[in-house]
């Protein structure tokens, strides 16, 4: 569940419904009042495929009457050509502190001022179905919990440089795209781009996963004279197995306090 730039996130492809079901938007008022917004915002649009090919457009008409939108697409005919082909299209665009991403049903290929125009030629338009539901999703790269009711999950891994050594931190907060842990003083030093291996995720004590990652960033901790460290992990080559697991263990796991509470008036 990676939200870098305003680019699609792969929903349904990750989960039909699991933790993504949390963030769907199904009140027709709601939707249209968040469309209408970004409409007269003149909103920057990027429509596409999750992780795949896609243009930057604008939302410039939500007809309500005919069930429509329309988005002026900031690229060539061959580029939006490119999206209409895709079997799957999604809009994502950012409101505010919450960025919002809907699947495109009934796309076609339109000409803002009429007549033919070469394939390199700009201002062409895409035309899809009002949708009927939306997705909100926090700015934030990924959804990220911390569960203290049962004690912080750990993080179990063997040094990369002294493979011998091994560690054992306590994780701070963590989300589908990567972990922060605590790392002591009085360790081996993590690295920013650092691999590491066959890191184990111990989110319970019933809930364990494994899987490898890659050392992102260290800061020291804030207001502690011990000096540890705070590092900053992203996941890589986690097994499908895994990702479910820890999906599904977020999405049971988020406080009430934790939840986002969207305007859309």
């Amino acid at each position: 569940m990676s939200f870098l730039d305003t680019v699609p996130a792969a929903i349904e492809s990750v989960d039909h419904v699991g933790p993504w079901e949390r963030f769907r938007v199904s009140d027709p008022r709601q939707c249209l009042a968040a469309l209408r917004k970004a409409c007269h915002g003149d909103t920057p649009v990027t429509l596409g495929a999750a992780g795949g090919p896609g243009v930057s457009a604008s939302l410039w008409s939500v007809n309500e009457a005919a069930r429509k939108v329309h988005f002026s697409v900031n690229g060539t005919t061959r580029d939006a050509a490119a999206v209409v082909s895709l079997s799957e299209v999604w809009a994502a665009l950012y409101a505010g502190d919450v960025k919002l991403q809907f699947a495109l049903r009934g796309l076609s290929l339109g000409h803002l001022h009429g007549g033919l125009r070469s394939a390199t030629s700009t201002a062409r338009s895409l035309s899809a179905e009002l949708p009927n539901h939306l997705y909100a999703l926090h700015r934030r790269k990924a959804v990220r919990v911390r569960r203290a009711s049962a004690g912080p999950p750990l993080m179990r891994l063997a040094h990369p440089s002294a493979p011998d050594q091994f560690m054992s931190l306590v994780v701070l907060d963590l989300s589908v795209t990567g972990c922060a842990v605590r790392k002591p003083a009085g360790l081996l030093p993590l690295l920013p781009g650092q691999d590491v291996c066959g890191v184990e995720i111990e989110l319970d004590p019933q809930t364990f996963l494994v899987t490898d990652m890659m050392v992102q960033h260290v800061t020291l901790a804030s207001n502690d004279p011990a000096g540890d460290a705070i590092v900053g992990c992203r996941w890589h080559d986690m097994p499908r197995s895994a990702q479910e697991t820890l999906a599904a263990w977020i999405a049971g796991g988020r406080r009430h306090r934790d939840l986002m509470s969207i305007d859309f008036d």
